[in-house]
């Protein structure tokens, strides 16, 4: 994983990098998603279905976690950079 990630960071380049920075409207709906929206929703996901609490525990952990290891690689696989 920390290959994976040392390679997509020595291939980026920094004014693309930048440019997805600079477009507010993003930069704001990925906050949104990350850090609101999927908690939430990995918490009524946990009150509404019947899980044990351990289940139930660690879908809240993954709802609270923003940014997966695997998701930088595969946003570049499917935007062709």
């Amino acid at each position: 994983m920390v290959g994976n990630l040392l390679e997509l960071g020595l291939r980026l380049d920094l004014n693309k990098a930048m440019a997805g920075l600079r477009d507010v409207r993003f930069v704001t709906l990925s906050l949104l998603w990350a850090f609101v929206l999927c908690p939430a929703l990995a918490y009524v996901l946990g009150v509404v279905l019947p899980l044990s609490e351990p289940y139930a525990m660690g879908l809240l952990l993954l709802g609270l976690a923003p940014c997966a290891p695997l998701l930088p690689g595969w946003s570049t696989r499917h935007t062709g950079t």
